[in-house]
Order: C-alpha cells, then sequence, then structure tokens
C-alpha cells in the first residue's frame, strides 16, 4: 500500500498558454424563502448526455422537496420539476445532505438518490417514468445524527460507493456496493458533516479525507483505501496550527484537488480569520502557506480552464464576496464575485456542485444553493488569455565607442493578431503584433531590463523572463617595450596586458593571452573584446653584440606631418641603412620597404598606425595618426 506523505508546494509559472477562468451569473432559480436546509448536486438524470441541476431542501412549511432543472445555452430552462417527498417533516430529522449515485444501484441505467437524515441514509430509487417517491426507496442504519455523505468507487469495480459521517457517533459508515446490495462498515472517527472521496497517494484508489472540526484535534484526516474497499485504521492526521503560537487551531472547511497540477492536494482553511489557508500534497512532510483568506464550510474543486489543473470554488460568508474561485498557476489568482441577493449566507446551509449544466458546451460551471431561497448558476465564460512566450535577446551598449551591434529583444513565439507591448520601468515602448511565429522589436537603445506583455480581447498576459540591457566599455592593449632583444638561443615570453575580458589571436595563430618567442621578427596580437578590437606588436631582435643603441631620440629622428594626409616625410642620419615596416590597428602591415624619405599614405584608411624604422643594430618605433 502506497503511504501518504506531506510536501512544501512552491508556485511555478508555466511557460504554456491558458485561459482564464470567469464567471456571469446565468440563472437565480426560487425555491421560496429561507428554507431550513438546502443542498445541490448534479447528474444525468435522463440519460441524454446533459447534466442536470439537482436540489434537495426543506421548506418552511416542512416539506422536504426534490428539484431537477435543465438549463440551455441561452439562459432559459427545458424543465423544471419539483417533488414533494414529504409533508410536515420535523426539521430535526429532515435531510441533512445527499448525493447522486450516477453508478445505478438496481443497473437500470437510472440515476438514485442517498440522503442521510436523523440516524440513517435512504436511497431514492429513480422510478421508470423518472420520478422520485419515498415509496421507491430503501433506509439503512449510519449512527448518532448522520450528517455527511461522499460518494466513490471504493473497489473499483464501476459501482458508486458511499460514505456518511455521523455528528453524534464514534464512527463512518461506509457502504460498499455489491451484487447484493450494500456490505457497510465503520471507520472509527466523528466530526463534522465534511467528508470528500479522492485518491490521495496515487495508487489508483479513491481515499477518504473526514474535516473533524472541535477541540485539540481538529484536522483532517486521511485514510487509505487498501485497495480492496477497505480502509486502514489509522489515519493521516493534517492539523492546522497558528504559526505565531504553535498551537493547533481549527479547521474550518476543506477541499481536495489537483491544484498545482502536481497529484492530489489537500487545502485546509482555518477558522481564524486573520491566517491564511494551508496547502497540503501527497509527497512530503511540510505544509504550504498561500495568501488565500478562510472561506465558509463549503467548498469544491474542478478544472474550470482546462489546463490539466484543479481550480477552488468556495463559499464565503461574506455578503459582497459570497463566490470566491482560486487560480493556482501560473500565478495565484483569486476571483470573487459579489452577492446576487441581500444579506449574509450562513455557511452551514450552502453546498457547491461543479458540472456543465448549461448548454453542455464543455465548460464546468458552478451550482450554488442558499438558506435564502435561490439556487444560482454560474456559467463559465472561460476567457482565452494569450499564450505565454519567452522574452529573448537583450545585450550591451558600447558607451564610450560606436563598436558593437545594436541590442534586439524579442519573443520566441507569438500569436497572430495579438499586440505584444514592449516595456520598460512601467513605460510603454513599443508595439509589434505577432505573426504566430517569433518576433523582434525595433533596435534598443536605453539601458535597463525589459519585459513584454501580450494583449487580446479577452485580457493580458505577461510573458516568461525579462531582457537586460547593460552598459559596456572599451579596453586597453599593452605588449610592453616595442622592441625586445634577446641572444642567439634565448627566448621571451611577450604578453598581453589588457583590463577587460577579451579573447586573443597572434600572428602566430595562438590564442592564449602569452607567447614565448625565440625568433627575430614582428609579432602583433589582436585582442577582441565587446567594444573594441586593439592590436599591438613587438619587435624581437636577435643580435651578437652587446653593444647594442637603440635610437629613440627625437633630434636624430624625424616623421611627420603628424596627424598625416597624403604623405609623411622620415628624416635619419645619413650613416646607416634602414629597414621601415608600417603596421595598422590589426596588426596587418601596410608598408615594408628599405628607407625612403618621403612615404605615400593616401590610400591608407583613417585610423592609428605604428611606424618601425630598424637598422642595423638599432629600432625607432612612433604611432601616427591617418
Amino acid at each position: 500500500m502506497k503511504k501518504i506523505y506531506l510536501v512544501s508546494v512552491i508556485l511555478v509559472c508555466s511557460l504554456i498558454g491558458r485561459s482564464q477562468v470567469s464567471f456571469v451569473k446565468n440563472q437565480m432559480i426560487s425555491i421560496g424563502a429561507n428554507p431550513w436546509s438546502a443542498m445541490v448536486d448534479h447528474g444525468d438524470m435522463d440519460n441524454d448526455g446533459n447534466q442536470e441541476v439537482v436540489a434537495m431542501y426543506l421548506t418552511q412549511g416542512n416539506d422536504m422537496k426534490l428539484g431537477i432543472y435543465k438549463v440551455n445555452a441561452d439562459s432559459t430552462i427545458t424543465t423544471s420539476t419539483t417533488y414533494v417527498l414529504k409533508s410536515s417533516v420535523n426539521s430535526n430529522f429532515a435531510m441533512r445532505n445527499f448525493i447522486v449515485l450516477n453508478a445505478n444501484i438496481q443497473t437500470d441505467n437510472r440515476k438514485d438518490i442517498a440522503y442521510v437524515h436523523s440516524d440513517s441514509v435512504t436511497i431514492l430509487f429513480q422510478k421508470y417514468d423518472g420520478s422520485f417517491s419515498l415509496d421507491s426507496s430503501v433506509t439503512m442504519f449510519s449512527g448518532a445524527t448522520a450528517d455527511g455523505i461522499a460518494r466513490g468507487d471504493f473497489n473499483n469495480d464501476g459501482r458508486d460507493d458511499f460514505a456518511t459521517t455521523n455528528w453524534n457517533d464514534t464512527h463512518i459508515t461506509v457502504y460498499l456496493q455489491t451484487l447484493g446490495g450494500f456490505y457497510v462498515s465503520n471507520v472509527a472517527q466523528a466530526g463534522y458533516n465534511q467528508i470528500k472521496i479522492a485518491d490521495v497517494n496515487g495508487d489508483g484508489y479513491d481515499d477518504m479525507c473526514f474535516l473533524a472540526g472541535q477541540g485539540p484535534y481538529s484536522g483532517v484526516y486521511v485514510y487509505e483505501n487498501d485497495m480492496t474497499g477497505y480502509f486502514t485504521t489509522t489515519p493521516l492526521y493534517i492539523p492546522l496550527t497558528d504559526p505565531n503560537t504553535g498551537l493547533n487551531v481549527i479547521t474550518n472547511s476543506f477541499s481536495v484537488g489537483n491544484f498545482l497540477g502536481l497529484g492530489t492536494e489537500l487545502f485546509l482553511s482555518p477558522s481564524i480569520s486573520t491566517l491564511n489557508c494551508d496547502l497540503f500534497s501527497s509527497m512530503g512532510t511540510v505544509d504550504q502557506t498561500l495568501t488565500i483568506p478562510p472561506f465558509g464550510k463549503t467548498s469544491a474543486a474542478a478544472d474550470f480552464n482546462a489546463d490539466g489543473k484543479d481550480e477552488l470554488v468556495a463559499l464565503t460568508n461574506a455578503s459582497s464576496e459570497r463566490l470566491m474561485v482560486v487560480e493556482f498557476t501560473p500565478t495565484l489568482t483569486i476571483h470573487s464575485y459579489p452577492s446576487q441577493v441581500s444579506g449574509n449566507y450562513h455557511a452551514l446551509d450552502q453546498t457547491i456542485t461543479c458540472a456543465d449544466v448549461v448548454g453542455t458546451n464543455g465548460k464546468i460551471d458552478i451550482v450554488t444553493i442558499s438558506d435564502e431561497g435561490f439556487i444560482t448558476i454560474w456559467e463559465n465564460t472561460l476567457l482565452t488569455l494569450p499564450a505565454i512566450f519567452n522574452v529573448t535577446g537583450g545585450g550591451y551598449i558600447c558607451t564610450t565607442t560606436g563598436f558593437g551591434t545594436t541590442p534586439l529583444i524579442g519573443l520566441d513565439g507569438s500569436e497572430v493578431g495579438v499586440n505584444y507591448e514592449l516595456w520598460l520601468s512601467g513605460t510603454l515602448q513599443t508595439v509589434e503584433v505577432g505573426t504566430g511565429t517569433a518576433l523582434w522589436f525595433d533596435p534598443i537603445s536605453s539601458l535597463g531590463t525589459y519585459t513584454v506583455i501580450a494583449q487580446n480581447n479577452d485580457g493580458s498576459s505577461t510573458m516568461a523572463g525579462s531582457a537586460l540591457i547593460f552598459p559596456a566599455w572599451g579596453f586597453t592593449l599593452d605588449l610592453g617595450p616595442d622592441t625586445v632583444t634577446i641572444a642567439p638561443g634565448e627566448t621571451d615570453t611577450l604578453t598581453a596586458i589588457v583590463d577587460d575580458e577579451v579573447s586573443f589571436l597572434w600572428s602566430t595563430g595562438d590564442t592564449t593571452q602569452s607567447i614565448i618567442v625565440s625568433t627575430a621578427g614582428w609579432y602583433y596580437v589582436t585582442a577582441t573584446g565587446i567594444c573594441d578590437i586593439l592590436t599591438d606588436s613587438v619587435y624581437i631582435d636577435v643580435v651578437t653584440t652587446t653593444a647594442i643603441q637603440t635610437i629613440s631620440d627625437t633630434r636624430i629622428i624625424h616623421i611627420y606631418p603628424n596627424p598625416a594626409t597624403d604623405y609623411i616625410t622620415i628624416d635619419l642620419p645619413p650613416t646607416s641603412r634602414h629597414e621601415i615596416t608600417i603596421i595598422d590597428m590589426t596588426g596587418k602591415v601596410v608598408y615594408q620597404r628599405m628607407y625612403e624619405r618621403s612615404i605615400d599614405v593616401s590610400s591608407f584608411s583613417k585610423g592609428v598606425y605604428t611606424v618601425y624604422i630598424k637598422g642595423e643594430e638599432t629600432m625607432h618605433v612612433q604611432k601616427i595618426i591617418k
């Protein structure tokens, strides 16, 4: 048997498109002012493939009634049938809760109804004409003050089983449907009427979740199914605690569903209005507190937006916000719908059911019933929001040079006709219309963090992630002295000194920051950064004499004009031969020949050049500007 554990749950953003839940009031059906009790469920009562609203209630005149209502897409009611099950009913013995049994008991393909009252559970068998009456029913003992009822298929045989709770007794009564009737067993537990059936531990069998709402042991008790239709005698106890005191607090209500897409979770609401609700999952031991206000004693779970995860729907005690729908992903969103009738609702007399009851359009609607005498049908008007794509791009803007590319920001996908807005620090920058493929916005010129919001007729979606445009600067490069003299057989290490992260390419083909050289000649390195490409060079001179003189006296060698336009003139002493080499900023040799006093530079591109004048035992290096 698979054990149940609890885990901390973190809400995460989904990267897929989604629909946002939205509801409007479709119908308000009057069942008579201020009934003593009123409950609602749903079922395909006439086997036409459509779900009908089913209500049981006790009128002010003490008549116990059953109502069945079919709702059309145009907000009209096709049929409205009411059965008086019993008159002059003592309110202490009236129906306290009921369910529609969808997997029929008598194998006649009709829907039956089970309801709890007094110390019993009664099954109303649907007659062949579709009607109900107490002359076609069976009553079984449940326990002292039978209060709650929930259906499930405990042994996976395709038949509806159910369990009942008993307020003033010490057990839950389990009714396991067999070919010969019901097998009745008891599980030790007593408390409130809230019982929910769900596969909590993921083993494919329905478990029982029961709320005990009084005293220091208030909380939810989970009884695991042993995969035969029987339940463990020792339940998993899930209490709510006050984070301020560490003490258990009374659990007011709970719901069970796949809220985060991680499996079945239990959502508990405290009775203390200043505390938030807790979400428990079946994968660990720590609860996750969510900023959702406590709700009344009635709640349910359903996948209203068809994203594979359940939303929570609950009734509150406040007249201004009596219906609350909570979406958990991709972001926690609470939708509140104001009361349609005056006065506060009393939570003990409210129930919720969720089914596609309006026009059979595949969308799950919400049906509530109140002690003010109204069944309210909330039609699901699902909003199709823009799909969520990933923000791409970003990069740098060079602040000190004109080098580098202009950064771009885009999306890895888009929807046709959707407007995509690019925002920076709360200011709209530009808008692009989706084409169904990835898109790019206009080139970016301002620094900061950019976000994208998509807009369509139903609403907006914030795209996943953001793009950062950051500043970048140029750098410096230095190889040291322009000439290095070594003796034959010696080596020298040339190191490119930079003040930023760059890549290197030497004239030797090396890509390291340093190289070792031993032969005479020119060596240059090109350093590439995000905002600059710089080149520096050095001449390695291998000599056999120690009498090395470097000519650096500008009184002996003159290069002019500097900056130059068409020609440069080089004045040298006439006593020796010299070789002239000119290298551009990329390290390319653009001129090399024996000394000529006048050199034509008109074809040179604008920039900085290095002039090397090499004599027999001398070297002169000078920068010129074209």
